[in-house]
């Protein structure tokens, strides 16, 4: 992007749009002009089928000689199945959900799918809180890995506003905590000791990010295995120290899953339509 001097020319950005109309008092998600950070590699993501743009000039150029806007970008269509949260939804709530495991008898594995923030992959809403309870049978336990995880930014040592907080339990007690995440860690495994499991998502501050994309899945209970073994907690990422960054796939294979079809930030940033077309 190329603006006029002293930021008096920008882009603002509407990835939120309940309509197909931006007003006046419409509010821009962000505003971008020449001095903003660059924006080439970190794609912008909407929140539902509708995202706009929308150009400010200082002075309008009169002649078209004297236009010296410069702007270049790319867009590609999602499909929304790709992002859904395959659990139930607990009636009157914005994101409490349901996860339970397949009735003994039932043919098929016992139950796994994705679970993800409010709004994924776009940036979820401030000042949520969210609960995902994953409810199995005697003979289970459950296994989630969590494939992306970008919260705001830790100031200082220890979570503070926004964090994930893992329950080995249904409900919420701390002596059932298992882990509590805040800070970047794509390739994080949890499982639990029994058949039951809580995420609590708390989003307290005012800042908010992409949020969280998860892989959970009810697994049996090994032969031998006590109904309630100590639950597990493997972060592949010191693997990634002594080995090299394992590849997704790897990852994903480990807990007897198909490779996920989402593409990642860098495969949307490839070179597709201008903005320049009607549509946006």
């Amino acid at each position: 992007m190329q603006f006029g001097d002293r930021c008096l020319d920008s882009v603002e950005v509407f990835p939120y749009l309940r309509e197909p109309v931006i007003e006046n008092s419409t509010l821009a998600a962000d505003t971008f002009c020449q001095h903003s950070r660059n924006r080439s590699a970190t794609p912008i993501y909407s929140a539902g089928r509708l995202f706009g743009l929308r150009l400010r000039f200082q002075q309008p150029p009169t002649k078209e000689e004297a236009w010296n806007l410069t702007l270049k970008a790319s867009y590609r269509f999602l499909k929304k199945d790709n992002f859904r949260t395959e659990g139930r939804l607990v009636p009157h709530t914005y994101c409490d959900f349901y996860f339970f495991a397949s009735l003994a008898g039932e043919e098929g594995s016992l139950g796994q799918g994705y679970f993800h923030s409010p709004r994924f992959p776009a940036h979820y809403p401030a000042h949520i809180k969210c609960a995902y309870k994953f409810i199995g049978r005697p003979d289970t336990h459950v296994e989630l890995l969590f494939e992306e995880l970008q919260l705001p930014p830790v100031v200082s040592g220890g979570c503070q506003l926004d964090a994930l907080t893992i329950f080995d339990a249904e409900s919420a007690h701390m002596s059932a905590v298992i882990d509590v995440l805040c800070s970047p860690c794509p390739t994080r495994r949890l499982v639990s000791s029994g058949p039951d499991l809580l995420l609590e998502f708390n989003a307290s501050s005012n800042r908010t990010a992409k949020g969280f994309r998860g892989k959970y899945k009810f697994v049996p209970n090994e032969p031998g295995m006590p109904m309630s073994a100590p639950p597990v907690v493997l972060e592949a990422a010191s693997v990634a120290v002594k080995q090299g960054k394992p590849h997704p796939q790897q990852l994903q294979q480990s807990l007897g899953v198909e490779a996920n079809s989402l593409p990642t930030d860098a495969e949307l940033w490839k070179p597709g339509r201008s903005f320049g077309q009607q549509g946006v």
